[in-house]
This record gives C-alpha cells, structure tokens and sequence, in this order.
C-alpha cells in the first residue's frame, strides 16, 4: 500500500468513526506506512491533501468542517444557547479595551480563583445582572457617560457595587487617589494614623502628587477636613463622608 492509498483509507475510516487523528492511528498501527502523525500531517500539506470532517451544529445546524466531529458551531461553544458575538467592527471582541474593563470587574467580583477576589467579590461588591449578563450593555453606557481610552472606571462609593448609578469614569490618578488602601486601618480614603503619635493624617492625590493636609486627633475629623477640602476645590475625588 503507498501513501495515496492509505490516505484515501484513512479518509473512509474518518468519516465512520469522527476522528482523523483516531482513523491514522488505527490504520497506521496496521500498514506501519508513517513513522508519526506528525510525518503525515506534513505529507498531506506538501501534497495539498486535507481531511475534513463535516457535521452540524446541534443548536444551529451550521455545517462544520473540521478534524473531528463538533458538536457546536463557534458560535455556540460548548453548547451556550445565546450566539456569542465575536466580532465588532471586524475586530475580535477581546480586542475592545472595553471588553478587558468588562472582564476583569467580572472576574474580581465573582471569580474566587482572581487575585483581587479578596478585595471586591470578597468583601460583598458585585457586578450588576445587566452588566454581567450583557457586554453589550456595559458598552453602551460607558461610551454613553465619558469613556476614553485615556480613563478608567471609577465607582463613587468605594464600598459599592458596580452599577450604572455608582459608576464613572475619571482620570488614572483619581482612580488611585479614590481605591482603598490594603494597609489603611482608619477605614477612610487619605486617612491613616500616625505611628508616632496618636493623631490622624489626612492627605489627597491631585495629578500624582500627594498633598498633605494635616493632623487630627481623630480619624472622623480628619475624613471630614478631606472631604471639605474635595468640595471647596471642586474636586472629582470621592468623598468619605460629606
């Protein structure tokens, strides 16, 4: 038997069983005619030879060609009923830094497995149904509230959800200025305690640069200097208390 041949066999059995790479390695055991599939995966290409096999989507019905026997169409993997839509603009959807926004509140609100679960999803922050059922949604009320792709997403209330009422989107550094310290203890944005004493320094981040606002005896008085402050400047920073 030579090449030609096996191939066409191979081909047969293919169709019968679902499975290229299976068909090669039964027949292949048999005739010995490849030292690998490797070997014969190279021969085809050389020779311009391809095996598909055809079946059809089991929501859809779309013909799908491909090595083995599928049972969903790429645009319903692993079954999902509602098409997923890859594409915008011809671009693939992963490729919108929107999209990026988008997945990564989702994975830090409900994965357990992200790094930053502790933070958000474990302490009772989520993604709303509308934003985490639909992309598309998201996508639309950002670009209808200021999104650049200059800014990031920013929730007003640092303790809150991830809703289109607690939601903007502003420059990177008040998003830094705005995010809750992992080592401030005070429980307030731009408070933390002195080690050396017991008062309460107060301090907001304008551009990068942090300017110090003072001194408290206590952790209330200096949230609220910080917040006075943030509205007599007309600052889009988030208040703590005011």
């Amino acid at each position: 038997m030579n090449k030609e041949q096996f191939h066409k066999k191979v081909e047969i059995l293919a169709h019968k069983i679902g499975s290229v790479k299976k068909a090669f390695e039964t027949l292949n055991s048999e005739h010995e005619i490849f030292l690998q599939e490797l070997y014969y995966r190279q021969w085809k290409s050389k020779n311009g030879l391809t095996t598909h096999i055809i079946s059809n989507c089991l929501i859809c019905g779309t013909e799908i060609k491909y090595l083995k026997t599928k049972k969903w169409c790429s645009n319903h993997g692993r079954g999902i009923k509602a098409p997923r839509r890859p594409m915008v603009n011809g671009e693939h959807i992963s490729k919108n830094k929107l999209y990026g926004t988008w997945a990564g509140i989702k994975s830090r609100c409900r994965s357990k497995k992200s790094t930053s679960y502790k933070n958000y999803g474990g302490r009772g922050i989520s993604m709303c149904d509308l934003w985490h059922d639909d992309f598309y949604e998201f996508e639309k009320w950002s670009l209808a509230n200021g999104y650049k792709k200059s800014l990031q997403i920013d929730r007003i209330n640092n303790n809150g959800n991830y809703e289109p009422s607690n939601c903007r989107y502003v420059e990177p550094y008040i998003n830094a200025a705005n995010r809750r310290s992992l080592l401030n203890t005070s429980g307030f944005i731009g408070v933390s305690k002195n080690k050396n004493a017991n008062t309460y320094r107060t301090q907001i981040a304008i551009k990068n640069k942090n300017i110090n606002l003072g001194c408290f005896k206590s952790k209330i008085e200096a949230a609220i200097f910080r917040d006075v402050y943030i509205i007599k400047n007309n600052l889009p920073h988030t208040k703590n208390l005011l």
